[in-house]
């Protein structure tokens, strides 16, 4: 096992994977540590209702997702429907509700 200590891997890399959903798209976001190992369980984080992603990742690499990367895991992080950069976003006729 890894341990979560300031001597794990320093650097990461995002990227935005955009995933087919309904009449949208969902956004999922990548975190690879430096030397991703990809046999490894992946982690993947799921914001709550009134918020989106962003709470576990920032461009700066700081959040839970960024220290999980930099401690050797490939994080996903789901920005569920209509939620940060998932598409379409929240409005008036929205159908889509939480367990969708």
């Amino acid at each position: 096992m890894t341990p979560l200590t300031s001597n794990a891997i320093s650097t990461l890399s995002q990227s935005s994977i955009y995933l087919p959903y309904r009449d949208g798209q969902l956004h999922l976001r990548q975190l690879l540590p430096a030397a991703a190992d990809f046999s490894k369980t992946p982690i993947l984080m799921l914001h709550g209702a009134m918020s989106n992603g962003r709470v576990f990742y920032s461009q700066s690499g700081r959040g839970l997702g960024c220290f999980l990367a930099k401690a050797g895991f490939v994080v996903y992080v789901l920005d569920t429907a209509g939620r940060g950069l998932s598409l379409p976003k929240i409005n008036r006729d929205f159908t889509l509700g939480q367990g969708r």
